[in-house]
């Protein structure tokens, strides 16, 4: 009896210590596996908090339920940046870099595609999934931008983040 318990007891350990192995990232970026694939960077590996010399040009974004981080929240427009969004939560996500509006939720998802600079579809955001989409923004001045997913529910619960792009200076 002792050695059959001692056998589960083990089991249940190992198979503890594959799930820390296997976590999602927390508030601080601190570990990732996504389901399905090999380790990926978090946010806070790239070292990308802001633009500065060196930047490769991968923004790293990481989906959970409900939040939205970002490796850097500052763009410089006519910069192109490769985002690399990884759907860390267990329900569909998407993901639109968006001005900010009132009733931005009631309003028609075509409105909102042909607002956004860059939208992630749901249907390619399930849970585990990473898509990669390259975004030039705009020269317009400085701009206020969301970072959010507008799945039913999901921006009322706080699915987003404020991002910034720069003034008008465009990179040569």
């Amino acid at each position: 009896m002792w050695k059959r318990f001692s056998g589960i007891l083990v089991l249940g350990v190992a198979i503890l210590l594959v799930a820390a192995a296997c976590t999602i990232p927390v508030s601080d970026g601190t570990a990732l596996q996504p389901t399905g694939g090999s380790p990926q960077e978090t946010p806070a590996d790239t070292g990308a908090t802001a633009i500065h010399a060196g930047f490769d040009g991968d923004v790293h974004v990481i989906l959970t339920d409900f939040g939205v981080e970002l490796s850097q929240t500052e763009f410089e427009p006519g910069v192109e940046y490769t985002f690399m969004v990884t759907n860390a939560g267990v329900v569909a996500h998407e993901l639109m870099l968006i001005a900010p509006h009132e009733n931005s939720t009631s309003m028609e998802m075509e409105l909102h595609d042909s607002m956004a600079v860059g939208v992630f579809d749901a249907d390619d955001l399930q849970p585990g999934a990473i898509v990669e989409q390259t975004i030039v923004f705009p020269a317009s001045g400085e701009t206020e931008l969301e970072a959010a997913c507008f799945v039913p529910g999901h921006y009322e619960a706080g699915m987003r983040t404020d991002i910034t792009v720069l003034g008008d200076t465009v990179a040569g």
